[in-house]
């Protein structure tokens, strides 16, 4: 054969080649688009703007099963309740399970019951803190307020004085009152506390009854009493203060994120790419919530997820800040600082972003 036949099949052969190497991207492309639009019919949310970092990323433990998440089924939970979808693109099976009440969720989290859940930074806070759990990452801040009654003009916190108060004792939207009066110089003893055993329908009745002048509340309660017209969200920031109105974060078993760091790594980066998703498409948030939770009204829905900041990063000093505040209004017998500082840990966030400590809230 002549060496110049031979040298253009050579080169006809390796254009062959790459052609089908092309030809299988495109195919391979083709095949994964349609695999995330039978997902996104099947939960009516788009998944098209998921964070796609998967380099770097380990593979997960060969013996992980079904990983249980706990949360409460609630709007600024939603990174929870939805946390299944996004794993699936990590290799994990994730089931999600409803609890009512944060301490509960801890309560599971610390048992073993479930492999991770939602808690709020004042559980952590608290004496009865859980044991054998890990931080590892923010939840929210936000969904705590302070809502007037209409009627009633509220434009500067001396405006609050001798008027009757909605309050469950000692609960989160109590704390950030008490803690950002302080810091605006406003005496918190001043208002007329009228006592609930949580804020719910009985509260807003009361509101809607003029018993109560506002009421310091969660949502949905605050955005229900808003929409319905029987108030008004205060232009004052009961998250002026140094906890941020931080309000919830993720709960790992320490024993069990011991055992699958891969998968809990792997699952860290899940929870990140949910929140921003959520982050970004507040009507896919409010279609996620209702789908999972029942939740009635989108209008109510979409005024309560506007005062909700969803975040994964895991503020220390928020953290730090309620403990110490827990402790100083009595609310806790002992500072439990010491013991908080040793649930963080930031190295699952850390691994499953890319990014230093203190690029993730450290």
């Amino acid at each position: 054969m002549e060496p110049a036949t031979a040298d253009r099949q050579v080169r006809h052969r390796r254009v062959a080649l790459r052609l089908l190497v092309v030809l299988g991207m495109v195919l391979a492309l083709l095949a994964a688009g349609c695999g995330r639009g039978n997902d996104d019919a099947a939960t009516g949310v788009t998944s098209t703007t998921v964070a796609e970092r998967t380099d770097g990323l380990p593979k997960p433990e060969g013996n992980v099963g079904t990983i249980r998440v706990a949360s409460l089924p609630i709007p600024h939970n939603i990174q929870f309740i939805e946390l299944p979808r996004f794993a699936k693109k990590y290799g994990l099976d994730v089931e999600w399970v409803s609890f009512q009440r944060y301490s509960d969720t801890q309560l599971a989290v610390s048992r073993g019951d479930v492999q991770f859940a939602a808690a709020g930074y004042h559980t952590i806070a608290l004496e009865t803190a859980p044991t054998n759990t890990k931080i590892v990452a923010g939840g929210n801040a936000g969904a705590q307020a302070l809502v007037i009654r209409n009627g009633v003009e509220v434009k500067a916190w001396d405006d609050l004085a001798g008027l009757k108060l909605g309050v469950a004792p000692n609960s989160g939207p109590d704390i950030q009152f008490t803690l950002a009066a302080g810091e605006a110089g406003f005496d918190p003893t001043s208002i007329k506390r009228v006592n609930f055993t949580t804020i719910g329908p009985p509260t807003i009745v009361a509101l809607q009854k003029s018993e109560i002048d506002g009421m310091l509340c969660w949502e949905l309660n605050c955005a229900q009493a808003v929409n319905d017209g029987h108030g008004y969200y205060a232009p004052l920031d009961i998250g002026d203060n140094p906890t941020g109105n931080a309000n919830t974060l993720m709960l790992a078993n320490g024993e069990w994120a011991k055992a699958h760091p891969n998968a809990t790594i792997l699952l860290v980066r899940a929870y990140v790419d949910a929140v921003e998703e959520f982050r970004r498409d507040k009507d896919a948030w409010v279609k996620a919530v209702a789908a999972a939770t029942g939740a009635g009204d989108p209008r109510v829905l979409r005024t309560a997820i506007d005062k909700i900041d969803l975040e994964w990063k895991l503020h220390r000093d928020r953290a730090m800040a309620t403990a110490a505040a827990y402790a100083k209004l009595g609310v806790s017998p002992r500072d439990m600082s010491e013991a908080v500082e040793s649930y963080l840990d930031y190295s699952y966030l850390e691994a499953a972003t890319g990014k230093p400590r203190a690029e993730v809230g450290g």
